[in-house]
């Protein structure tokens, strides 16, 4: 692992925020896997490592994709849209507060009642995660898609280290969390705030990356994650 300091190589790199995660793609190019194969399985890793920046409801965007046998560019953008029932009413939009200044205050000059918008189920679009490392995968990997789950399964059994950025982003935003009880039971299952460094076990991940090694990603949008 090389931080901080320019890196060349005909063969290969991965950046990534977590180390474990760059870890990770790269031992995936090591095994054989394409670059796509690594993206993919490094992605996945830092949904587990680092909820704070990305996850399994959030989006991806490969900007960009050269393909080797055609020598065309690509990009992939999975974004996420918004579900079929949204309509233009569905947030309570109020003139902006001064204090405090949120999201909203800061970025759409407004307030929304019980910033329904950012937080709770309201806030929630499609997820376009699974189907960017999904299609990154199968247009452009040639490992076996449980090669790609593999890492962040052992990741979530084995437990890892709350890394310091998540530790304060869950006691800043402790009262949030606490309000929506599975996002409480999630990051915090010992009932507890997590100082950096403690130890980070989430059982019920596994259930779901296990699923989905079985069932292949599309599982999470038709089938029974989808559900």
């Amino acid at each position: 692992m090389v931080e901080g300091t320019e890196v060349l190589s005909n063969i290969g790199a991965v950046a990534a925020g977590p180390p474990g995660a760059a870890r990770i793609g790269a031992k995936i190019l090591s095994d054989g896997g394409m670059a796509m194969d690594a993206a993919a399985a490094t992605c996945l890793a830092c949904c587990m490592l680092h909820p704070v920046a990305t996850g399994l409801g959030g989006y991806i965007l490969a900007a960009v994709v050269l393909e080797a046998k055609t020598g065309k560019v690509w990009s992939l953008d999975a974004n996420s849209p918004a579900p079929s029932a949204a309509h233009e009413q569905m947030y309570d939009i109020l003139p902006m507060r001064e204090h405090p200044k949120g999201i909203n205050e800061n970025e759409y000059l407004c307030s929304v009642r019980d910033n329904a918008n950012i937080h709770g189920p309201l806030s929630v679009a499609i997820p376009g995660q699974m189907a960017g490392m999904g299609m990154l995968w199968e247009r452009w990997g040639q490992l076996k898609w449980e090669a790609i789950i593999e890492p962040s399964l052992t990741l979530v059994e084995e437990g890892f280290p709350y890394d310091t950025q998540l530790a304060n982003s869950i006691r800043v935003n402790e009262a949030i969390i606490q309000h929506y009880k599975s996002t409480a039971q999630y990051l915090m299952p010992e009932g507890k705030i997590p100082a950096a460094n403690d130890i980070w076990h989430i059982p019920h991940m596994s259930k779901t990356l296990r699923r989905l090694a079985a069932e292949g990603w599309r599982d999470f949008y038709s089938g029974e994650l989808g559900r």
